[in-house]
């Protein structure tokens, strides 16, 4: 009998050992600890499997990158632990995502704040609002799921639905009466929602999209209705994503509306999706990290080959990608967006559409 289950076991152990070691031997020689604010799975997570991945091609066998995944409170929970417990280490890089950005601008993250590191990467991404096909929304409510990282999705569909010449307060009580906004949804329970007809309208990352609604795009029961577009660094303005052609807000509205959306309520609207787009994917190095050259090096060497690029672009779609002083005049340029009255305004809304009790930051603009 022992022997029989030796039979059985050992093979079984052999073979988990094998499998298991390659993860072994780059955990105990890895040089770079990059923290994702997400789970593995999550469209954060996936970015940065697909990215280490590439990046580690261009780093020291004994140097590669170790991901290390820690979600938890609307993915707020890496980024409070960075800046309370992880600041001090000057070894670990933080990934953050649009989510993050949005609540740095309304929330409290432990004192959190991107200016304290070095932008080794920036990825500006955009995020598409697909609904079904048979679903006007000019005629029917608009039945959508929130979740973290969704407020922009909110106010666009506030401005699409409600028109011109509104005040905050006056968008904010046409959301309410055309928009039933159902709290508590993850990214995976919105798609099964969207995809089961529970909601008439849904909205993802690149990467989800393509995948996730792919035949009912290919099949014409459902379309892309909007997305916010790329953010333009140089111009501070959003433009077609060539990824997604036809889709900005600000034309659909115009579509609508007849004339661009303006006022306070775009206003609030335009800050929150540039930054939250215009920092949808980011890698942050600390910048006093004792090996921040090797590190940048094989970033910039992965973005100058080609086999690499295709292959991200591919999986992500091909949107612009910074580094060096072109991503830190980015993040200049964010800031610069930020002033005390579209502060406020963003901070009401959130409040009365997600029911998020903002803090106000005069430090983001002082």
């Amino acid at each position: 009998m022992r022997k029989l289950i030796y039979k059985i076991i050992l093979p079984i152990v052999i073979f988990f050992l094998v499998a298991i070691s390659p993860l072994i031997i780059s955990i105990a020689h890895a040089e770079f600890k990059v923290v994702v604010p997400q789970k593995p799975t999550g469209g954060t997570g996936t970015w940065a499997n697909i990215i280490a991945t590439e990046i580690n091609k261009f780093l020291p066998a004994d140097d590669q990158i170790m991901l290390e995944f820690i979600p938890g409170e609307n993915d707020r929970k890496a980024l409070k632990d960075y800046a309370s417990k992880n600041k001090a280490d000057d070894g670990i890089i933080q990934i953050t995502h649009g989510g993050n950005a949005e609540s740095f601008l309304q929330l409290d993250l432990n004192g959190f704040d991107y200016r304290d590191l070095e932008p080794a990467l920036i990825q500006n991404l955009n995020i598409i609002v697909t609904k079904w096909t048979s679903f006007d929304p000019t005629k029917d409510a608009v039945i959508m799921a929130s979740g973290n990282g969704t407020a922009s999705e909110a106010m666009a569909i506030a401005l699409l639905v409600c028109g011109t010449e509104l005040s905050v307060d006056e968008y904010l009580d046409c959301f309410r009466e055309e928009v039933v906004w159902i709290p508590g949804y993850g990214g995976s329970d919105r798609r099964i929602a969207f995809n089961n007809g529970e909601l008439n309208t849904t909205r993802d990352n690149p990467i989800k999209t393509k995948k996730k609604y792919k035949d009912l795009l290919e099949s014409g029961m459902a379309e892309f209705w909007f997305s916010h577009g790329i953010l333009n660094g140089a111009t501070g303005e959003h433009e077609d994503d060539p990824n997604f052609p036809n889709t900005l807000m600000e034309d659909k509205f115009m579509f609508t509306h007849d004339v661009y959306p303006y006022g306070d309520f775009y206003d609030a609207y335009k800050l929150l999706k540039s930054w939250r787009d215009g920092l949808q994917k980011a890698i942050w190095i600390p910048k006093d990290h004792p090996r921040k050259d090797v590190f940048l090096k094989a970033v910039n060497d992965m973005l100058a080959d080609k086999e690499s690029m295709k292959l991200i672009n591919k999986k992500v779609g091909k949107y612009p990608t910074l580094t060096g002083a072109e991503a830190e005049a980015h993040v200049d340029m964010l800031f610069s967006l930020i002033d005390e009255k579209t502060l406020r305004n963003l901070l009401a809304v959130s409040k009365a559409v997600l029911g998020a009790e903002g803090i106000y930051k005069p430090e983001l603009f002082d």
